[in-house]
């Protein structure tokens, strides 16, 4: 494992062609638990370019670890689970967006879905989320609107239990003062199956109305779009994100 480590490292150095980079190490806001390091230009720091790690402060385990090239996620990424124990997802990035091949993996470590980014296809698939085949969807097709039963309802990539409970962080704030709920936030999945136009329809605060929002905009963006009359179309997805208390060890 150090091994490859350090040949991912050294790598990274390459990608960053010859740019003049600073490291940051920091607290991630909102969750105390966990920090990170990843490297900025020195010409402006606002743009990150170079290798990125998320870790775990507790046991130093890695969460999340990949590269930025002039700002935009870029090359291979790995995700493990908030505990860093298993693998959750992992594939490769261009001028950030997901490419290729992505293996999403579940809690006991196995392979759950192979999606390829390049081609919009489901190579496979054992993930198996209950669907209310009554649920009326607002769908929007062309200046009408109208709120109606899906053919096949939206399918997310990387199974959206599985994104949401793995990814989550719990807002320090709302642990220290005991806040639990859920948070209700809608979006648009388009027919292309990306998504856009995130808010939050209820919040309970402290800090967990952003959470909400970071997950789904972060890990809930790709799908298999909603088909109504045998083709796909753009809809509005609402999505409850429950808060419970949880140990962190």
């Amino acid at each position: 494992m150090n091994i490859l480590l350090t040949i991912f490292f050294f790598i990274a150095c390459l990608i960053c062609n010859g740019q003049e980079t600073t490291k940051i190490t920091r607290n991630i806001k909102g969750a105390a638990y966990l920090v990170e390091d990843y490297y900025v230009l020195q010409s402006d720091k606002t743009i990150r370019h170079g290798a990125y790690n998320k870790l775990r402060i507790t046991n130093g385990s890695l969460i999340e670890s990949g590269f930025y090239k002039m700002g935009l996620r870029d090359s291979l990424w790995r995700r493990f689970n908030s505990v860093g124990n298993a693998l959750n997802s992992t594939g490769s990035y261009r001028d950030g967006e997901k490419i290729g091949i992505w293996k999403y993996y579940g809690s006991n470590g196995i392979i759950e879905q192979v999606y390829n980014y390049s081609t919009n296809e489901l190579i496979s698939n054992t993930i198996v989320e209950p669907v209310d085949s009554n649920k009326l969807y607002r769908v929007f097709s062309g200046n009408d609107t109208l709120f109606t039963k899906l053919e096949k309802a939206p399918m997310c990539i990387g199974g959206l239990n599985n994104q949401i409970n793995s990814n989550i962080n719990y807002p320090s704030d709302a642990r220290e003062k005991g806040k639990t709920g859920k948070v209700i936030i809608s979006f648009i999945i388009d027919k292309s199956g990306k998504t856009r136009d995130h808010r939050v329809l209820k919040g309970i605060g402290y800090g967990c109305d952003e959470e909400a929002l970071r997950i789904a905009t972060e890990y809930l963006s790709y799908w298999s779009p909603g088909i109504l009359n045998a083709k796909p179309i753009d809809i509005e997805y609402i999505l409850p994100i429950t808060f419970k208390i949880e140990v962190f060890k």
